[in-house]
């Protein structure tokens, strides 16, 4: 893996940080269909979601061009375990700190392909479907579009999935060459 990527990754504060070879993703078309059924309120209302981000099949095609990656983990401490305000504050921090991360990578010419958990946080409000979207290059499309089980990555990173009681964690992937 790039030396300077991982410096970059370095430099922010995540709990968990493990390289994998992309082949142990198993996409499961089933993950990107969960989109649709009502199961995510970001389905046809962000660019970073499907039905924006194309089909399974075409996103498998662009998954296939990486080689390796960085699973990139984050805990959040809360109130309870059902502190759902909670989750979504911690949430919406995840995906500022993810932003910050591609964009570092992007000063330093480092081409990564950078997915967070759930839609795009970039803008407040996604301007899909009646305007381009305002940050192209710097939208982070869902890991679950990619129909990529984030469990399963995690878990066979050696890393942990379930962080505890009244804490909620986070993940990103950046995928490169």
């Amino acid at each position: 893996m790039d030396q300077e990527l991982l410096s970059i990754v370095d430099g922010f504060q995540f709990d968990q940080v493990a390289q994998f070879s992309t082949s142990i993703i198993k996409p499961v078309k089933s993950l990107y269909e969960m989109c649709s059924n009502g199961r995510c309120r970001s389905y046809n209302s962000r660019y970073s979601c499907p039905p924006a981000v194309g089909t399974f099949e075409s996103l498998q095609v662009e998954l296939s061009g990486y080689k390796e990656g960085i699973v990139l983990g984050k805990v959040y401490q809360i109130g309870s375990n059902f502190d759902f305000e909670g989750m979504i504050d911690a949430s919406r921090e995840f995906g500022v700190e993810i932003v910050e991360l591609k964009k570092a990578f992007q000063n330093k010419g480092i081409e990564a392909m950078v997915m967070g958990s759930g839609g795009c946080r970039v803008c407040e409000e996604c301007s899909y479907p009646d305007a381009p979207c305002q940050h192209p290059e710097i939208m982070i499309r869902s890991i679950s579009c990619f129909g990529i089980n984030v469990g399963q990555v995690v878990r066979d990173c050696g890393l942990s999935y379930n962080s505890g009681d009244r804490t909620v964690a986070y993940f990103s992937f950046a995928l490169s060459n």
